[in-house]
């Protein structure tokens, strides 16, 4: 990844740079620590997929003995490293687009943002 790449988390966050990264809270903090589970590891899967002609990553969380998709990104690269990554976890329409066209099951949690967070939030925010 490079030092300067960007994450877009549509409704949510844009963050830049290696400091914003690598702060806890930031955006790779919660896809290996869930938000809602008081920091435990989180269960999703990333799974890459060739969508359109593109490859992306499907995140796949447990639904009974299923995984069903709950987020899809989008990761551009410049000379061999990350450079960009678009995330649609709450972009909920197009997910379930995706999720329908690739003929797999999307997840019945549809949020348009987090319900305790804004980009101006902080943990203290957050429910317990």
């Amino acid at each position: 990844m490079l030092d300067g790449a960007t994450i877009e988390m549509y409704g949510h966050v844009f963050e830049t740079g290696r400091e914003v990264f690598e702060r806890p809270g930031g955006w790779f903090h919660h896809n290996f620590y869930s938000p809602f589970e008081d920091g435990s590891p989180s269960n999703a899967v990333w799974e890459v997929v060739d969508f359109r002609g593109e490859a992306i990553v499907l995140v796949l969380y447990p639904l009974g003995e299923a995984r069903v998709v709950g987020s899809a990104m989008r990761f551009e690269e410049l000379e061999g490293h990350v450079s960009r990554i678009r995330v649609y976890a709450l972009c909920p329409d197009v997910v379930a687009e995706i999720a329908s066209e690739l003929g797999r099951t999307v997840s019945p949690l549809r949020m348009y943002r987090f319900p305790w967070m804004t980009t101006s939030a902080s943990e203290s925010d957050k429910p317990s």
